[in-house]
C-alpha cells in the first residue's frame, strides 16, 4: 500500500538559480538522482517568475549571479512568495559578502553552503529542508549513498566570477 501511494505523490520541485551552467547541471543532476524535479534558471531577475510559475518546495541560488545578487534574490523570493515559507539556500563564497549582507540575509536563508563543497552535501541539505527524509528514509539512504559514490573533487575555481 506504501508503494502505491508513493506513486501518487506530487515530485518535489527544487528551483536552482546559477549562472554557471556546468555547476548547475551537476546540481541537477544529483537531485533528479533522488527524486527530485528540477528547473535551472541563470538570471536572478527570473527566479521570482519561475518560483511563482512551477509548484517550488525549495530554491537554491548561488551568490554571485551576473545580473543580481544571491541575497537579493533571496530576500524578494522570502517578500514575494505566495507561501513565504518558501525554503532557500545560498551557496558561494562567503568570503564575497559584505558584514551588512550576512547581518540582512542571517535571517532569510534558510541555510548556507560554502563553497567548494560537493553534491551530496547538497542532496542532504534540501532533502532535510524539504522534509523528505522523514517519508521513506530506506530509500534516502540508497539514494544518498549512490549520489556519493558519483562524488567528483570540488572545483577550485568555484566562485571566483567575474565581476
Amino acid at each position: 500500500l506504501r508503494t502505491s501511494l508513493c506513486t501518487f505523490e506530487r515530485k518535489r520541485t527544487v528551483l536552482i538559480v546559477d549562472g554557471d551552467g556546468g555547476r548547475a547541471t551537476r546540481h541537477r543532476e544529483a537531485l533528479e538522482h533522488v527524486g527530485f524535479s528540477v528547473v535551472v534558471t541563470e538570471k536572478g531577475s527570473t527566479a521570482l517568475e519561475r518560483a511563482a510559475e512551477i509548484e517550488t518546495d525549495i530554491v537554491i541560488v548561488a551568490l554571485v549571479l551576473d545580473d543580481a545578487r544571491g541575497t537579493t534574490v533571496c530576500v524578494e523570493l522570502k517578500k514575494h512568495h505566495k507561501h513565504g515559507n518558501l525554503p532557500v539556500i545560498l551557496f558561494g563564497q562567503f568570503s564575497t559578502l559584505a558584514e551588512r549582507e550576512i547581518a540582512e540575509n542571517a535571517h532569510r536563508a534558510d541555510d548556507f553552503l560554502q563553497a567548494p563543497f560537493d553534491e551530496a552535501l547538497l542532496v542532504e541539505r534540501v532533502l532535510a529542508l524539504t522534509g523528505r527524509g522523514a517519508r521513506d528514509e530506506s530509500s534516502l539512504v540508497v539514494g544518498l549513498d549512490e549520489v556519493r559514490s558519483l562524488r567528483r573533487r570540488p572545483d577550485p575555481n568555484f566562485g571566483h566570477a567575474v565581476r
